[in-house]
């Protein structure tokens, strides 16, 4: 499993997923397209917050897992 440099956000629009690299840039930010959530929490070792809307639209957190 891969592990994150910090937590970040995970986007969806349409029916793809993009994990983005700065949540506080929206969609001006690199990401990496996911064709689901669980794609995500299989590749990184995180863990997904609870959906919720920003000002880009649907999203959750992507939490760091500490170990």
């Amino acid at each position: 499993m891969i592990n994150l440099f910090a937590d970040t956000v995970l986007r969806v629009r349409g029916d793809k997923f993009y994990l983005m690299n700065h949540p506080e840039k929206g969609w001006s930010s690199s990401c990496i397209e996911f064709s689901s959530p669980s794609e995500v929490t299989k590749k990184y070792n995180v863990r997904l917050g609870l959906w919720m809307e920003d000002k880009f639209g649907k999203c959750c957190m992507v939490i760091r897992n500490k170990e």
